[in-house]
Parts: structure tokens; C-alpha cells; sequence
């Protein structure tokens, strides 16, 4: 993982944080956080999207989207997905060699 995906990708959950009220005290080191990581946050984000806005805008959606997904599943199914995830990163090479392929067709 490079610095500008986990920077972004921080960001992005601090938001999702921020707008939960039952984190009472934490929603407060949220903020400082963002504040800490937000001159780098930017700086790499306007690099992303000065060499390919719509690229740079898709990823931010679905990472927020993901991050969403991945908040919203209890304890129990965490597990389940877990092992979804596991299956995906030692299956990748496939993944990406068929999804060429469909895209190709489209």
C-alpha cells in the first residue's frame, strides 16, 4: 500500500467517523486527525485528480462506498466477509485476466 492510499483511504473513514454521534470524544480526535493528515491528504489528492479526474473520482467512490459496506456488517458476518476478501487477493490474477476479458466484449 502506498502512502497516497492509505492517506486517502484514512481520510475517507475519518469522514464516515466524524458523522457517527455515538463516538462522543472520538468524532473530536477524528477531527484532530484529519487536520493532521489533511495538508498531505490534498496535496496527493490534487495530483490524482490533475492526471485523471475521472479516474481519481471513481476511486474515491467506491473506496467510500467499500468503506460504508465493510462498516455496516456486524461482528458475526465480519468473519464471512473476511474470508471473501482472503478469497479475492489469492485469486487476483484470475480476477483481473477475466474481467479484461469482459471488458473487452463490452
Amino acid at each position: 500500500m502506498t502512502g497516497t492510499e492509505i492517506t486517502t483511504t484514512l481520510w475517507i473513514a475519518i469522514e464516515q467517523m466524524e458523522k457517527i454521534p455515538q463516538l462522543g470524544g472520538i468524532r473530536k480526535a477524528c477531527a484532530n486527525l484529519k487536520r493532521a493528515i489533511e495538508n498531505q491528504v490534498s496535496k496527493n489528492v490534487d495530483i490524482m485528480y490533475q492526471t485523471d479526474e475521472e479516474i481519481a473520482h471513481n476511486i474515491f467512490k467506491s473506496k467510500e462506498r467499500m468503506i460504508k459496506q465493510i462498516a455496516s456488517v456486524n461482528d458475526c458476518d465480519m468473519v464471512l466477509l473476511s474470508d471473501h476478501i482472503d478469497l479475492f487477493f489469492e485469486t487476483i490474477e484470475e480476477i483481473r485476466k477475466e474481467k479484461v476479458v469482459y471488458f473487452d466484449k463490452i
